[in-house]
């Protein structure tokens, strides 16, 4: 078995240490996104007419999942029924 000799050129070593001071510097850069206001979230469901009879449950199933995403997340969620 013969060993292979790894080669550096200039071209890979400015690349990496560009890449190790971009990475480095990155998180001074980045910020989270705070929202002004609460985060709504919008659905359709059947209130009236044939299909009233899945509207009710569908709705307590958002609102009930609003609730639970609500409590993970730093922005504010809220869930409103217009009829």
């Amino acid at each position: 078995m013969t060993k292979r000799k790894i080669a550096l050129t200039r071209r890979d070593f400015v690349a990496g240490a560009l890449g190790a001071t971009a990475l480095t510097a990155a998180p001074g850069f980045i910020r989270s996104a705070n929202a002004a206001g609460p985060f709504k979230i919008a659905t359709v469901f059947p209130l009236s007419g044939p299909a009233s009879l899945f509207g009710p449950t569908q709705t307590a199933c958002a609102k009930l999942a609003v609730a639970e995403i609500g409590g993970l997340r730093p922005a504010r969620l809220d869930a409103e029924v217009i009829a």
